[in-house]
């Protein structure tokens, strides 16, 4: 399995067999801190956007990238669900009813489960979105956790992306402890961009050495393979 991550809390996922699972391609990705635009996501088997924030769901970026891969399978939360059938003209599937279903992607070899989240109270008092993680397994490979925003990680793998920022997200302190109730083989910050609720990433770098959970940090555009 071969994790690309972009910025704020998107991820490329690509699987030995050829299967391409694009999470969270939000406006941070396009143009607000890196400037890819939707050709430089090609072929793309499945498409996932964990909740509605703009910095995770870019409506006309995304809509570009799923008129051009006729193919492509999307999966959102139901609340999400009408909004992306008007804006994209795609009826996405429910996250949130993904359990443990296999045999998605061209290479036909992945598993996904949707894992519900809980985001953090938002600075407006504004009410949360519906937010809906997901846990990604590659036949006879490792399996990757990305929550999206939340308070709360809430499934075990061997790579979990976790948000570090403390604004509407866990803090570095409580994604520290939570990953030590996860154990995952390693962990890959995110929501650490938005420069309103600025962090340092070399702080959950320092907080997470004495765990045993090692600490991948990916600078946007870049790879880890596990």
């Amino acid at each position: 399995m071969k994790i690309t991550k972009h910025a704020q809390s998107c991820f490329l996922v690509e699987t030995e067999r050829g299967s391409r699972i694009l999470i969270d391609p939000g406006v941070y990705v396009f143009g607000q801190k890196e400037t890819l635009t939707p050709d430089d996501f090609q072929n793309i088997d499945i498409l996932i956007i964990t909740h509605e924030h703009s910095d995770h769901f870019d409506p006309g970026n995304v809509k570009k990238i799923v008129e051009r891969e006729k193919s492509l399978q999307i999966f959102s939360t139901e609340v999400l669900t009408e909004k992306i059938t008007c804006e994209i003209g795609v009826k996405p599937k429910a996250l949130e009813d993904m359990r443990d279903v296999s045999g998605l992607g061209s290479g036909r070899d992945i598993t996904i489960t949707g894992i519900p989240s809980v985001h953090g109270p938002l600075p407006n008092g504004n009410e949360p979105p519906q937010v809906c993680g997901a846990l990604i397994k590659e036949e006879n490979g490792p399996s990757f956790y990305a929550p999206g925003d939340t308070i709360q990680l809430g499934a075990d793998a061997d790579i979990i992306a976790a948000p570090i920022c403390g604004k509407v997200v866990l803090n570095i302190d409580e994604a520290k402890q939570q990953l030590l109730e996860r154990k995952p083989n390693v962990a890959i910050p995110i929501h650490y961009d938005n420069p309103v609720f600025p962090v340092d990433v070399q702080d959950f770098i320092t907080a997470m050495a004495d765990t045993g959970i090692e600490v991948k940090y990916l600078k946007d555009g870049e790879s880890y393979e596990a």
